[in-house]
């Protein structure tokens, strides 16, 4: 999670910076690749319960795939990466 927090940052960070030089919008594509079998899993010390079973994917890749205005990036970034990660641990 905290690194798709850092992607849309940065993102957000290079809109800002280069806004009179880029035209358009920005893209942004993410994928998990070789993830088959992998499960996911808590640090027993963090504050979410234990599960009750285990999720184990069966996706050999999942991917996240979509442009922003630098204006939505500059101002929602935090927001924006939620979507994805709703998405990876669908």
């Amino acid at each position: 999670m905290y690194l798709l927090v850092q992607i849309f940052e940065f993102a957000a960070q290079l809109g800002s910076a280069a806004n009179d030089h880029l035209q358009g919008d920005l893209h942004i594509d993410i994928a998990l690749c070789r993830i088959k079998g992998r499960a996911l899993q808590f640090d027993p010390s963090s504050r979410f319960r234990p599960m009750v079973q285990d999720y184990v994917t069966n996706a050999d890749e999942i991917s996240y795939s979509e442009n922003f205005t630098k204006e939505q990036l500059i101002t929602q970034a935090r927001e924006l990466s939620l979507v994805p990660a709703i998405r990876i641990f669908q």
